[in-house]
């Protein structure tokens, strides 16, 4: 559990700061709308004013947008509640919604929304779907409005000089781990290696995986999907040249960085990409897919707008909602190089348009797998996650699945055991 709230807190740190169109007058400006935003949101900084504070103000400029970034504790809480401050709105991601149930702030939104005149139907039906199964209960507790996406990136320069053909759209892992084959190497006296496939939960999500069973409370990681991912990752990493789990804060850099390391599936890394002064020759491919889930990617993972149960401000959180769903704003995100939620083609052909760095890219491949529909998450995901990791580096320094995933079950369990 300790884990979780420091998972929590780091969550939503924050500055509170003065935009344009916006007042500040303290924390407990009763006047003011009050949205709290995660660190790593991708709406920080300047993106908050490009595409909130100013189309905001544009449209409706009574509205007083206060942001807040503080760490979520239950000292922060005690604090606020003293001084009589309710947050009405946080940006969070979709997989973190059932982190917010604890302090009271998850509702169903849907009576709600009906009042509102937003039109749900808008949205792609995938996302309004994913972000009910993540909030748990069926209900919707947040609105989407843009959502992450998966690639695979490789770097050219490598397959070049070992005139290896290039990754191609489609691929299974299977396919990747052959091709990673050829392309890990030593060149001199670096050794390439072919492909890194990040953290356990990410492939596996696409076969809509568990840890734990949410009737029954006890873990569900000795199973036959669990064997299958873990088979598949053991391909790549018995590659020669390729052995180890590198975190993915190290592969990272092994690839934009270095330059070392061939493929790398991922998220939308495109604006660290523009921030870099000399990137690889990069390019995209679908994300890697299994055999029996095909077109599927990892689950999705949405930014999500929560309207807090107890805000005194949900006309003004409807307007910013339905500023940020506009066919403007989510045009300019997409152009921008972010994945409008609405389910217009319109905003899939202009993804990325506005940013030369993309331009001879391989863009749309980001659209040719679909997310997984998250299952229902539970508080004890995230310790869970660690125990899986730790199982697949078990298999790597040589345990075999069968063994690691038995261990990791009877861990997960004991860790629920404890917990209680």
């Amino acid at each position: 559990m300790k884990l979780a709230k420091i998972f929590i807190s780091v969550l939503f740190m924050a500055l509170i700061v003065t935009t344009t169109g916006c007042s500040i007058h303290g924390d407990n400006d009763p006047n003011s709308l009050k949205i709290w935003i995660s660190p790593w949101d991708s709406l920080t900084g300047d993106d908050f004013d490009r595409y909130i504070t100013q189309p905001v103000a544009q449209k409706y400029p009574d509205i007083r947008i206060q942001k807040l970034v503080k760490p979520i504790t239950e000292k922060t809480f005690n604090e606020f509640k003293k001084k009589g401050v309710v947050p009405d709105v946080i940006i969070t991601t979709s997989p973190f919604l059932q982190d917010l149930k604890p302090f009271g702030y998850l509702s169903d939104v849907g009576p709600w929304l009906a009042t509102t005149g937003i039109d749900l139907g808008r949205l792609d039906p995938l996302a309004v779907e994913s972000v009910k199964n993540a909030g748990g209960e069926g209900v919707l507790t947040g609105i989407p409005f843009i959502r992450q996406f998966n690639a695979l990136y490789y770097n050219k320069d490598i397959f070049d000089k070992f005139k290896v053909p290039y990754p191609k759209d489609g691929m299974t892992w299977k396919e990747a781990a052959v091709l990673a084959a050829r392309v890990t190497k030593k060149d001199g006296e670096t050794q390439v290696r072919g492909l890194e496939p990040d953290i356990v939960i990410r492939p596996a999500s696409a076969l809509r995986v568990s840890y734990i069973d949410g009737q029954t409370g006890q873990a569900v990681v000795n199973n036959d999907k669990w064997r299958k991912v873990f088979d598949t990752l053991k391909l790549i990493y018995d590659i020669p040249g390729n052995q180890g789990i590198t975190k993915l804060k190290e592969a990272f850099g092994q690839f934009f960085d270095q330059k070392q390391l061939a493929m790398l599936p991922g998220i939308n890394w495109l604006h660290d990409l523009e921030a870099l002064q000399s990137p690889p020759s990069w390019d995209i491919v679908s994300y890697p897919t299994f055999d029996d889930a095909p077109a599927t990617g990892p689950q999705f993972d949405g930014h999500v707008l929560v309207v807090t149960e107890a805000s005194k401000h949900k006309a003004q959180s409807a307007q910013v909602l339905e500023t940020l769903l506009s066919d403007e704003v989510q045009m300019q995100l997409s152009q921008n190089g972010r994945v409008s939620v609405l389910a217009d083609n319109k905003m899939k052909a202009a993804f990325g348009s506005n940013v030369p760095q993309y331009k001879q890219k391989n863009l749309q491949a980001i659209f040719k797998t679909n997310p997984a529909i998250p299952n229902a998450p539970t508080v004890s995901d995230q310790p869970a996650g660690v125990i899986m990791d730790q199982a697949m580096q078990k298999v790597v320094r040589g345990s075999t699945v069968e063994q690691a995933l038995k261990d990791a079950d009877d861990q997960i369990n004991l860790y629920l055991y404890l917990k209680e």
